[in-house]
């Protein structure tokens, strides 16, 4: 754990209702207490981050974050990940046999590891898909959409 100018809050892409950015912010004053170092308050977009400081992301963060500053995960408290489905759900679902469309960077390997423990089910990206996935789905009984 390094040296930190402050603690600066990342907001992120959804609007989180006033409760949760409340959370966010207790989070964060806490974070920048251990750490020994100011809570800076929300990170503005377009300005320059200068000196090293620690991020407390509201979302997981995707992609490569090297530009805020962010040497590995000794400088955040969250997530990132390199694609932005790996975030969700969708990971724990495989895709049809042969689907239409796949995003860049999927894998069936961890559907594949929780099928056990998983409802049957289909991850797909591809309106045509999603309809071929829901008449296999339907021949087995309802099915529940997300």
């Amino acid at each position: 754990m390094g040296s930190y100018d402050g603690l600066l809050l990342l907001p992120g892409t959804v609007r989180h209702m006033d409760h949760e950015r409340t959370v966010q912010r207790l989070l964060g004053e806490k974070l920048a207490k251990l750490l020994g170092c100011p809570f800076l308050g929300p990170h503005q977009a377009g300005t320059q981050i200068r000196g090293h400081h620690y991020f407390l992301p509201e979302d997981t963060m995707v992609g490569d974050v090297a530009a805020l500053g962010i040497d590995g995960p000794e400088d955040f408290f969250g997530g990132q990940v390199e694609h932005a489905f790996l975030a969700t759900k969708a990971i724990s679902h495989p895709s049809l046999d042969a689907p239409r469309h796949l995003p860049m960077g999927w894998s069936e390997r961890f559907a594949q590891q929780v099928e056990s423990v998983t409802l049957q089910g289909f991850s797909v990206f591809d309106l045509e898909d999603a309809a071929e996935a829901g008449q296999r789905l339907l021949h087995d009984g309802p099915i529940r959409l997300k």
